[in-house]
């Protein structure tokens, strides 16, 4: 039941332990003020109307007044570093997950049972308006209300024993129904965060930029607005639900107050009548069973979040575990995969994949062997098998069957950072951060002014980039500098070559990056980075065949196997599938 504040407190000892203790300060602090509030006014009620003793009333107003100052100063102040305390934790611990998420398996991105996942734990993590210290300060609340409680309890049991049974009836009814409701509550919640998801990606449909050309372009807002109206009309049902469920609760809790407070009021009025207790006896026993009516009503409800909250923490764990999760234990460092020659090899050995959920191959019985120096064409139609293959390469999946070694050894033993430093790799759907253009091409690596400007000079991006307000200290993209500089496809896909040119990885991979441009403009791309490649291992992925002109090898896959394998001219004489395919688009290239 506690799993989640006792993770919670270990984080905010780790981070920042003072956090606690404000906490603990406020706490026993607000345990003062509460029975400050119980007793003084019954002493100045005392002072004016049983000893008649108007100056005594007097001092006991003063003293009670400055008490309620000062402990409320106080606890403002203590508050106010809590808060403080509270953002540093916060900033600790977002940093803290985002270095969990840096490593998260990419193939956990496309699971939706992630996704849905991901935001159950978020509302462990920032549910509550208080973000992830939500659970922690409530707990802390208990505590502070437990012994209020008792204090509360001591006081009706010596006026009465049987109030106290009728007050703990009540109290009892009013939180089986809010079980109920919060049992509820979950339930809807849950069930709408998926819907959540989508109802987030139709908005920033219309907000991305990326996203908002299309659908002006294509003239679409009408219809993803239908879409995103039948979507909130769902979102609206969960939400009527929630309502519903609150309403009904509401009223409850109401009758049941109502009632307590009937009886409470009946009770003491009579006593007073036989003179059993006095005007200012009444004030702190009438304060007595207002507050801990509504004390132990806040405490029991909030033990009840707390519990159900488990089931979010439940959720939370799972996720930071996806996130931090390795199949196979790393025993190996590049380091000691060198050959005496200093040259890496990789081997696929009968590697077959087949993505979760699927039935049927997506690459099946792949042996082939990628050597220091080689420049590869991997070549084929569209579901081949070809991005499957470099996304084994790159350990985002691991083989179904069959291993994938590196000089020998399987690569899911070397350690996965250090494995993926030897490769340099341009996606088809590569990415530019919104940081400076320089930002963009040496990402995070040593900034060598001479190499930089002499690639931008090669791929004829310099004078471009000189005519930029800040050279190549320009911004791209406007969303955070209205100066930014936005980049034509063309000197993207430059940009993206330009940053694999740049890493000092002994293996690059192209995997179709060329994909939007016309072919005569690929062939000149690609001739580009030929320039540029100094050595290195290249994989050049496409369906066309403009990459083949500058490989040695080429591997054409065909229904998730390499059909054909050898140099441009041992495929033509074959006459297979390449050539049908050299065939049909050799009238596209100037050749």
């Amino acid at each position: 039941m506690f799993a989640g504040i006792n993770y919670f407190i270990k984080v905010c000892w780790k981070y920042d332990r003072a956090y606690l203790i404000y906490l603990s300060i406020n706490q026993l602090l607000k345990i003062g003020l509460v029975i400050t509030n119980l007793y003084f006014p019954k002493l100045i009620l005392d002072a004016f109307f049983t000893q008649n003793d108007l100056d005594i009333a007097k001092q006991r107003i003063v003293i009670y007044l400055l008490i309620v100052l000062v402990v409320g100063i106080v606890i403002n102040i203590v508050s106010c570093l809590s808060n403080n305390a509270r953002t540093s934790i916060f900033h600790c611990f977002q940093l803290h997950l985002a270095k969990h998420m840096a490593n998260i398996k990419l193939s956990m991105l496309e699971s939706e049972r992630f996704l849905s996942l991901k935001a159950k734990a978020q509302q462990f993590l920032y549910g509550g308006g208080k973000g992830f210290a939500s659970i922690l300060e409530t707990s802390f609340e208990i505590f502070g209300d437990i012994v209020s409680l008792i204090l509360y309890i001591i006081l009706i049991y010596r006026l009465n024993w049987i109030m106290l049974l009728f007050l703990a009836i009540v109290i009892l009814v009013n939180t089986l129904f809010y079980w109920r409701y919060r049992k509820n509550s979950i339930k809807i919640n849950m069930e709408k965060s998926k819907e959540e998801r989508r109802c987030d990606y139709y908005s920033t449909l219309f907000q991305d930029y990326k996203y908002g050309k299309e659908v002006r372009v294509n003239d679409l807002c009408d219809w993803l607005i239908s879409k995103y109206d039948k979507q909130l009309k769902k979102m609206q049902q969960f939400y009527a639900s929630l309502n519903r469920n609150n309403c009904v609760f509401s009223q409850i809790s109401l009758i049941l107050s109502t009632l307590q407070q009937l009886i409470t009021y009946a009770y003491l009025f009579l006593t007073v009548m036989k003179h059993q207790l006095t005007v200012g006896e009444f004030s702190l026993y009438l304060n007595v069973f207002y507050s801990s009516g509504v004390v132990l009503k806040k405490v029991v409800l909030q033990l009840v979040d707390v519990q159900q909250y488990t089931i979010y923490f439940d959720a939370y764990k799972e996720y930071l575990g996806k996130t931090c999760e390795e199949d196979i234990k790393t025993v190996t460092n590049v380091e000691d995969m060198l050959r005496d020659d200093g040259k890496y090899y990789i081997t696929f050995n009968n590697v077959s994949f087949i993505y979760p959920q699927n039935n049927y191959y997506s690459l099946k019985n792949v042996n082939v062997t990628i050597g220091m120096g080689d420049k590869i064409a991997i070549v084929g139609k569209n579901g081949a098998g070809k991005s499957t293959f470099i996304k084994l390469l790159l350990r985002i999946y691991h083989p179904t069957e069959g291993e994938i070694l590196l000089n020998g050894i399987n690569i899911d033993e070397i350690d996965e950072k250090k494995y993926l430093k030897l490769f340099s790799t341009v996606f088809q759907d590569y990415i530019l951060f919104a940081e400076t253009l320089k930002d963009n091409i040496i990402l995070n690596n040593n900034a060598d002014t001479q190499k930089l400007k002499d690639i931008l000079m090669k791929i004829k991006l310099m004078d471009r980039i000189n005519g930029l307000p800040n050279k190549w200290n320009t911004s791209i993209y406007k969303l955070f500098d209205n100066y930014g500089y936005i980049p034509s496809m063309g000197e993207m896909q430059k940009i993206a070559i330009a940053r694999a040119a740049y890493r000092s990885a002994p293996i690059v991979i192209l995997d179709e990056p060329s994909s939007s441009m016309d072919p005569q403009s690929e062939y000149e791309l690609y001739h580009l980075f030929n320039e540029l490649r100094d050595g290195k291992t290249c994989l050049f992925i496409s369906h066309r065949l403009a990459i083949t002109f500058f490989s040695n090898r080429i591997l054409v896959f065909n229904d998730a196997e390499i059909e054909e394998e050898g140099s441009h001219d041992e495929l033509i004489r074959k006459r297979g599938l390449y050539y049908e395919m050299f065939k049909k688009q050799s009238k596209y290239y100037d050749i």
